[in-house]
C-alpha cells in the first residue's frame, strides 16, 4: 500500500494536508466503488456482461446524438461558423463508431494503457471527459467557438491553445498561402524516401540559419520527430552504448524516444528529478568516461518553468555531454528574437542538438532537429518515419516561413506575449493562487490540488466565456491537479483584466486561495472562503495599484 501511494501521490511540491486528505479520500471511494462493480461483473455469465456493456453502447449512443435529432438548428448555426456543410446526426449510427466501449465484450483488442491507469479511466477520467474532448467549430485564436453539451454555441475567450504569438488567427501574408494551395496543391502525396519538395530544402535551410547549426531536418509529425530520432543521437552496442540522462518531468514524446534507444541500440536510460543538480552531478559521476546525452526541454508544458540552461553549461564544463533540447513550446517565444531558451539567456549557439516543433508559435505542423551534420545525415538515411511518411503541406511550410519572417522583421508579437504573461501571472499571485513556472513564461499553471475540482472549475469558467485546460492524473501527480493558462499576443489587457476578475470568484467559490494560507489554520481558511460570498464581476471594481 505505502508503494502504490508513493506511485501516484509523491510530489516534490507543497500540498496542502485538507486538499491531500480530499483526494485521497474520494479518490479512494471511486477505487472502491469500481472493485465492486467488477466484483458484481464476474459473478454473471459472460452472456450478461455481454448484454450490460451493450446496453451501456445504446445509452452512449442515443445521449450522444439526441440533441442533434431533435434540433438540427443547432448544426447549421455551427455551419454557419465554420463555412462547412452541415453534417446528418442521426441515432442510427454503426455499433464501429463505438468501438470504445463495444470491444470490452469480445476482449479481442489490446490496450495502451495498465493496470491502475485503465482502473483510473473508468472510475474517474471518464466521469470527467467532457472537460477535455469540447468539440471546437471555429478558428482557435485569441477566442474560440465551442460546443456545449446541450449543442449551442459559446463564444469563449481561449486560454487553452498554444498559439502563443497568435499566427492561428493572423492575416500575415495570407495571399503566399493561398498560392502555394494553387501552385502545389493540398499534399505532395508522396513520402521522404521517393522525393523532397523545395519548399522543404529551403525551409531546412532557413531554419539552420535561423538557428545557427550546421544542418537541420523537418519531418511532418513533431510527436515523432523525438520517438524517432532519439535513437540516432545514440552510439550502437558496438560503439560503447549511450547513456540518456532525463529530466523527470520530460514530454511523453522524449520518454517514447528514450524507451526506443534502450530496445534497438542498448542505450541506458537514467532519470534525474526536475531540477536536483545533484542528482543529476551523481549520474554525472557514475557515467564519468561514457557517452552521455542529457535530455530536457527549454520550456516544461505542464509546470510553466525555463530550463536553467547556464546550469547545464556549466555542467558542460565539468564533464563532458552532449545536451539535447526539445524547444517544442519555447521557439518562436522565448528570447528578444524569439530563437529559443539560448536566446532568452543571451547564450544563442550552445546547444548540442535542438528539437522543436511548429504546432505551438508557428501555427503550423511537424518538426526539426538541428544540430551537426553528422547527426542530421544519420536521422535523415536512417529513421523509418522520415522516409515512410509525406512531406509536410506545402501550404503548412509556407506558414512556417511566413511566421519566420515575422518574428525577425517584427518584435510587437514577442513583446506582447512576455507582456500579457507577466501581467497575468502577477494578477493571479495576487489574488491568492498557488501559480507555478517562471515569472515570464507563456504557460501559467495554477494548483487546484484536488482531481474532484476539474470538471466544476472547469465548466463555471467556460460559462463565464473563459475555455481553458485543466490537467490532471497521468500527466500529473494526483494530487497536483491544475488549471494550464496558455497566454498569447493576441490577448487584449482588457480580456485579461476580466478573466482575473471571474478567477478572482473561482477562487472565493472553490477554496483556491492556497497562497495565502501559508502559516494558517488552513481549516479556519477554507470555512472563511465557504461562508464568504462572491462578488459579481459587473460590480468588481480592481484596484490598479495590485496590478504591475
Amino acid at each position: 500500500m505505502p508503494s502504490l501511494f508513493a506511485k501516484f501521490f509523491s510530489t516534490t511540491e507543497s500540498i496542502p494536508p485538507l486538499s491531500q486528505f480530499a483526494a485521497v479520500f474520494v479518490f479512494g471511494s471511486l477505487i472502491l466503488m469500481e472493485a465492486l462493480n467488477l466484483v458484481k461483473l464476474r459473478l454473471v455469465s459472460r452472456h450478461s456482461r455481454v448484454k450490460i456493456v451493450h446496453k451501456a453502447a445504446s445509452l452512449i449512443k442515443a445521449s450522444s446524438h439526441v440533441v442533434y435529432d431533435t434540433h438540427p438548428d443547432i448544426e447549421l448555426s455551427a455551419a454557419k461558423l465554420t463555412g462547412l456543410q452541415p453534417l446528418p446526426y442521426k441515432t442510427t449510427a454503426k455499433d464501429s463508431d463505438l468501438a470504445g466501449v463495444i470491444h470490452d465484450s469480445s476482449g479481442n483488442f489490446g490496450t495502451t494503457m495498465k493496470d491502475f491507469q485503465a482502473l483510473y479511466f473508468i472510475s474517474s477520467y471518464s466521469r470527467i471527459r467532457s472537460c477535455f474532448h469540447r468539440e471546437c467549430v471555429g478558428l482557435p485564436g485569441a477566442t474560440i467557438s465551442l460546443r456545449e453539451d446541450d449543442g449551442s454555441i459559446s463564444e469563449c475567450v481561449n486560454l487553452g491553445s498554444y498559439n502563443y504569438l497568435n499566427f492561428s488567427q493572423t492575416t500575415y501574408k495570407i495571399e503566399s498561402i493561398k498560392e502555394a494551395m494553387q501552385k502545389y496543391g493540398i499534399s505532395w502525396c508522396y513520402k521522404g524516401s521517393l522525393a523532397t519538395s523545395a519548399l522543404q530544402v529551403h525551409l531546412e535551410q532557413r531554419l539552420s540559419e535561423f538557428l545557427g547549426t550546421e544542418a537541420c531536418i523537418v519531418h511532418s509529425m513533431g510527436f515523432d520527430t523525438n520517438a524517432m530520432a532519439i535513437p540516432c543521437i545514440c552510439q550502437s552496442v558496438g560503439e560503447g552504448s549511450t547513456v540518456l540522462i532525463c529530466d523527470s518531468l520530460n514530454h511523453a514524446s522524449l520518454v517514447s524516444g528514450a524507451n526506443l534507444a534502450k530496445r534497438a541500440v542498448g542505450a541506458t536510460v537514467e532519470v534525474f528529478t526536475h531540477n536536483d543538480f545533484e542528482e543529476l552531478r551523481m549520474l554525472l559521476d557514475k557515467y564519468r568516461g561514457h557517452d552521455v546525452v542529457i535530455i530536457v526541454e527549454g520550456l516544461y508544458s505542464m509546470d510553466g518553468d525555463i530550463l536553467e540552461l547556464p546550469k547545464f553549461l556549466e555542467l558542460r564544463e565539468q564533464y563532458t555531454f552532449r545536451l539535447f533540447v526539445d524547444e517544442a513550446h519555447s521557439i518562436g517565444c522565448l528570447g528578444p528574437t524569439g530563437r529559443g531558451v539560448s536566446d532568452y539567456y543571451g547564450m544563442h549557439g550552445t546547444i548540442d542538438i535542438q528539437m522543436g516543433t511548429f504546432t505551438k508559435s508557428f501555427a503550423s505542423v511537424g518538426g526539426y532537429i538541428a544540430g551537426p551534420a553528422t547527426l542530421i545525415n544519420k536521422i535523415r538515411r536512417e529513421v523509418i518515419h522520415y522516409n515512410a511518411c509525406a512531406l509536410i503541406p506545402p501550404y503548412c511550410a509556407v506558414q512556417i516561413q511566413n511566421a519566420l519572417d515575422e518574428i525577425l522583421e517584427n518584435r510587437e508579437r514577442l513583446l506582447q506575449v512576455r507582456k500579457n504573461s507577466i501581467m497575468f501571472r502577477n494578477g493571479l499571485k495576487e489574488i491568492g493562487y498557488v501559480v507555478y513556472g517562471t515569472y515570464d513564461s507563456p504557460v501559467i499553471p495554477v494548483l487546484l490540488y484536488n482531481p474532484v475540482k476539474l470538471k466544476p472549475v472547469a465548466d463555471e469558467l467556460r460559462r463565464r466565456g473563459i475555455a481553458i485546460v485543466v490537467v490532471g492524473y497521468p500527466a500529473v501527480p494526483l494530487v497536483s491537479s491544475r488549471i494550464r493558462f496558455c497566454i498569447s499576443s493576441g490577448h487584449t489587457e482588457e480580456q485579461l483584466r476580466r478573466i482575473l476578475c471571474h478567477m478572482k470568484q473561482i477562487a472565493h467559490l472553490y477554496c483556491l486561495r492556497h497562497g495565502h494560507q501559508k502559516g494558517k489554520n488552513q481549516l479556519i481558511e477554507t470555512l472563511k472562503a465557504i461562508v464568504s460570498p462572491p462578488i459579481h464581476p459587473l460590480i468588481e471594481h480592481t484596484d490598479e495599484k495590485a496590478w504591475p
